[in-house]
């Protein structure tokens, strides 16, 4: 089983992946404003961690990352 952990507070996703299956998974980036932080665990495997982070351009204007400045 697949953990996905979104770090600017979407909803956790666990998915189990069959052996040799392939998934596909969203992100909503509207709360960081199109800035993603995404982890992926699986259970039973401390060791692994695979961390996705970084910002969708569009075109249009942009904010700076918005974790940057919270805490």
């Amino acid at each position: 089983v697949l953990t996905i952990a979104d770090a600017y507070g979407g909803a956790e996703q666990k998915v189990t992946v069959r052996a040799g299956a392939t998934v596909s998974r969203t992100v909503d980036l509207r709360a960081g404003r199109r800035w993603y932080d995404v982890s992926v665990t699986v259970d039973g495997e401390p060791g692994f961690l695979r961390r996705f982070a970084g910002h969708v351009e569009t075109g249009a204007a942009g904010v700076s990352d918005p974790a940057t400045v919270t805490g």
